[in-house]
C-alpha cells in the first residue's frame, strides 16, 4: 500500500514539473529568450513588474542557456542580484551585481548602466562603505541624466536621499530630494511610468531632514505635500505595505514635529495613528500575498526560511564543536605559553649561573693577576730595600771613614798647634794631601753615576753607540745636563769655572755634530 502511494507521489511531482516545463516552454523558447531578458529587465526597472522575471531566470537556469551578449549578460546578472536582495537582503546583492558591472562596461545602454550603479550603490550602502556608495550613485546620476525618461535619475536621487537619512546628512538629503523634485515639477520633464512613488517618498524625505534641522514650518509644508502625494499614489496602486509604511514615517516625523512645537495632543493623535499602521503592515504581510511574481517570491523565501533554520541548526553543532575546539586550543596555547615561560626562566637562571660562574673565574684569575703582580711588587721593594740596606752601609762606612779622616788631620792640626813653633810646609802640604785622599773626586763621581743608573740605566750604554768619539769627561757632562744642571751647579762639583763648563758643552755638540738641535733635546731622546 505504501509502495503504490510513494509511486503516485512521484508521478503527481514528475507532472507537475512537466506541466511547469511546458507552461515555461511555451513563454520562453531558444529563438527568443535574448529578447526576453531584455523585455523582463525593462518590464522590471521601468515599470516594477517582477512577475516574468522568476520564470524566465528557472527557465534559463534549468536550460543552461549561455548568452555570448555582454548587455544580455548584464542584465541577467542584474536581475539575478534583484533576486537574491528580495530573499536575502541589499547584503547579498555582492554575489552578482560586480560581475553585472564588469559586462555592462563593453555596452552603451544607459539604463543598463544607471541601474547597476544605482544597485552597487544599494549594495555598499548595506555593508555601510558609504564613499564608494556615493561614487557608485554619481555613476548612475551621470548616466541618469542622459536618459530621456528622468524616472531613472529621479530614482538614484531618491537613494541618495535614502543614503544620507543613515549616516544623518540632513543637509544632503535636502539638496538630493530638492534636485529631484525639481526635475519632477518640470514641465519639460519626460517620464514612461507614473512618477507617484518617487515624489511621495522625495517630500517625505525632505520634510524629515528639515525636521531633523529645525526648520519646522518648512518640515511641516513638506510632510503635508508628501501626504498628497501618498494619497494620489493610491489612485493609481493597489494598498501595497510600501503605502502603510510611507504614511507611518510621515505621521512618526509630524508627530515628533508638534512635540518640538509643545502640541502634545496632536503629538499624540499622529503617534497613535503610527502604531495602528504596524497592525495594518504585520496583517498585509501574513495574508496579502498577491498572483504572479508573489508566488515564486513567497515560495522562495519559504524555502529560504527552511533552509536557513536546517543550516542553523547544522551551525548550531559546529558551533558547539568548535566552542571545544576553541577552549581545547586556548587551553593548549595557555598551557605551552607556560612551558615556554618556564623554559625561559629556567633558561634565565641557567644563563645568570654561567654569568656569575664566568665572574667568579674573572675575579679568581684577577686576583691570581694581582696576587703575582703584588709579589713582583713585593719582591722588588725587597730587592730596594736590600740595595738601600747596602747603599746605607756603604755610606755609613764611607762617613766613618771620613769621620777618622777628619780627626786624624784634626788631631795633625791640634798637634801642630800645640807645639807653639813653626809649621813646616811639608806638614801643611801632609795634611792637604790627607784632606784630598778624604773627598775624591773619582769617588763622588761613581756615587752619581750609580744614583743616575738607577733611573736611566741604559743612557751611558745608548750614549756610548751613538757618540762613541766622546770621553769620559764628556759623558760626565752630558749626565749633568741630562739632569738639568746649570753650568754654575756642574762647575762647583768639579771645581771648574762656568765658563770651562760651557766650553765644554760646546764642544761636545761639536763632537756629536748638532748644529740647530740643542743639546738638552738631543739627550732627553737617549
Amino acid at each position: 500500500m505504501f509502495k503504490n502511494y510513494y509511486i503516485i507521489i512521484i508521478l503527481l511531482s514528475f507532472c507537475i514539473l512537466s506541466c511547469k516545463k511546458s507552461l515555461l516552454s511555451e513563454k520562453f523558447n531558444d529563438s527568443n529568450i535574448e529578447e526576453a531578458v531584455k523585455k523582463t529587465f525593462y518590464d522590471s526597472e521601468i515599470t516594477g513588474a517582477f512577475i516574468d522575471l522568476y520564470p524566465l531566470i528557472d527557465y534559463i537556469d534549468n536550460n543552461q542557456i549561455i548568452f555570448k551578449d555582454s548587455c544580455t549578460n548584464a542584465m541577467l546578472l542584474h536581475m539575478r542580484a534583484a533576486k537574491e536582495r528580495v530573499v536575502k537582503g541589499n547584503e547579498a546583492l555582492g554575489e552578482y551585481i560586480f560581475e553585472a558591472e564588469k559586462y555592462a562596461k563593453g555596452c552603451d545602454d544607459l539604463i543598463l548602466l544607471n541601474n547597476i550603479y544605482n544597485t552597487l550603490g544599494i549594495y555598499y550602502g548595506s555593508i555601510n562603505d558609504y564613499k564608494a556608495a556615493t561614487e557608485a550613485l554619481k555613476k548612475s546620476v551621470f548616466y541618469g541624466k542622459k536618459i530621456q525618461d528622468k524616472t531613472f535619475v529621479v530614482a538614484t536621487y531618491a537613494r541618495f536621499c535614502k543614503l544620507n537619512i543613515k549616516i544623518k546628512q540632513w543637509s544632503k538629503v535636502i539638496d538630493y530630494a530638492s534636485k529631484g523634485i525639481e526635475i519632477i515639477n518640470n514641465k519639460d520633464s519626460y517620464f514612461n511610468t507614473n512618477h507617484f512613488n518617487r515624489v511621495k517618498e522625495l517630500y517625505r524625505f525632505r520634510g524629515i531632514s528639515k525636521l531633523k534641522l529645525n526648520k519646522l514650518q518648512e518640515a511641516n509644508f513638506d510632510l503635508d505635500t508628501a501626504i498628497i502625494h501618498t494619497k494620489n499614489y493610491l489612485k493609481t496602486r493597489k494598498i501595497s505595505k510600501d503605502y502603510y509604511n510611507s504614511f507611518r514615517e510621515i505621521y512618526l516625523a509630524k508627530s515628533e514635529l508638534n512635540e518640538k512645537k509643545n502640541d502634545y495632543k496632536t503629538a499624540n493623535k499622529f503617534i497613535k495613528s503610527a502604531d495602528s499602521l504596524v497592525l495594518l503592515i504585520n496583517d498585509f504581510i501574513k495574508f496579502n500575498i498577491e498572483d504572479g511574481d508573489s508566488r515564486y517570491l513567497y515560495k522562495e523565501i519559504k524555502l529560504n526560511e527552511d533552509l536557513i533554520e536546517s543550516n542553523r541548526k547544522v551551525i548550531r553543532n559546529q558551533n558547539i564543536i568548535v566552542v571545544f575546539i576553541v577552549l581545547f586550543l586556548i587551553g593548549s596555547i595557555l598551557f605551552i605559553f607556560n612551558r615556554i615561560n618556564y623554559l625561559k626562566k629556567i633558561k634565565y637562571l641557567f644563563d645568570q649561573k654561567i654569568d656569575l660562574n664566568n665572574k667568579l673565574k674573572n675575579n679568581l684569575i684577577e686576583l691570581e693577576n694581582n696576587n703575582n703582580e703584588l709579589k713582583i711588587n713585593k719582591e722588588k721593594i725587597e730587592y730596594l730595600l736590600e740595595q738601600n740596606k747596602q747603599k746605607l752601609f756603604a755610606k755609613t762606612f764611607k762617613i766613618s771613614t771620613y769621620k777618622d779622616g777628619v780627626n786624624n788631620i784634626i788631631n795633625s792640626i791640634s798637634k801642630l798647634i800645640n807645639e807653639d813653633k813653626e809649621i813646616h810646609p811639608s806638614k801643611l802640604l801632609f795634611i792637604n794631601r790627607s784632606l784630598g785622599d778624604i773627598f775624591s773626586e773619582e769617588e763622588v763621581w761613581l756615587d752619581f753615576k750609580a744614583e743616575f743608573e738607577s733611573n736611566r740605566p741604559y743612557f751611558f750604554k745608548k750614549l756610548k753607540e751613538m757618540c762613541p768619539q766622546l770621553s769620559v769627561m764628556d759623558q760626565k757632562h752630558c749626565a749633568y745636563v741630562a739632569i738639568n744642571l746649570k753650568s754654575k751647579e756642574v762647575a762647583n762639583i768639579i771645581n771648574v769655572s762656568p765658563r770651562t763648563v760651557e766650553t765644554a758643552r760646546y764642544r761636545i755638540k761639536k763632537k756629536i755634530g748638532l748644529e740647530e738641535k740643542s743639546l738638552d733635546d738631543f739627550l732627553k731622546a737617549v
